[in-house]
């Protein structure tokens, strides 16, 4: 009997070591299937870094263009604001320098000037007056003819008191 207890002694321990191996097969191959699914998963990760990376970088040069682009915006601001200002120092005003006119009378532009308006005509005149004289006062006369315009002109703004007209045109009449 102790034989036979011997021998089943040694087939149980046979069948708990064949168990035990299986069992550990087992262990080993989930841990191999693990082992590939977290690779899988870290090159996986991988990509999506590098691919995130890239469009960092991407994103990054946009932005630095952009910058550059709003920069050069500010800069081109700037010039037109400064080209504004020059603008609106021009007068642009127009006189009607007689406001008695027929229904036979054209209209003329003309531009008169005055070198030496402060000197001549008013020592108090301000600086911008001066050089609005200077630069040419724009006018609107009525009279049938330019000679009939220029002698309006002239005996409103004689010659002898220094004043010259620079230009004078007959106004182009708009259709109602």
């Amino acid at each position: 009997m102790s034989n036979n207890l011997a021998v089943l002694l040694a087939i149980m321990a046979g069948l708990t070591l064949i168990f035990s191996s299986l069992r550990m097969r087992k262990r080993v191959d989930k841990a191999g299937k693990n082992e590939y699914r977290l690779r899988t998963h870290t090159r996986e990760l991988s990509a999506a870094i590098r691919l995130i990376a890239t469009e960092c970088l991407h994103m990054k040069r946009q932005l630095i263009r952009m910058a550059e682009e709003y920069d050069r915006i500010g800069l081109d601001s700037e010039n037109i604001k400064e080209k504004i200002v020059e603008a609106e120092k021009i007068d642009r005003r127009i006189y009607v320098l007689d406001d008695r006119r027929t229904l036979a009378d054209l209209t003329w532009n003309a531009v008169i000037t005055h070198a030496n308006y402060r000197t001549h005509h008013s020592p108090a005149a301000t600086k911008e007056l001066h050089e609005n004289w200077q630069l040419g006062r724009r006018f609107i006369v009525w009279a049938l003819d330019r000679e009939r315009a220029l002698d309006k002109i002239n005996s409103r703004l004689p010659k002898e008191q220094g004043f010259a007209v620079v230009e004078l045109e007959q106004r182009k009449e708009e259709a109602p």
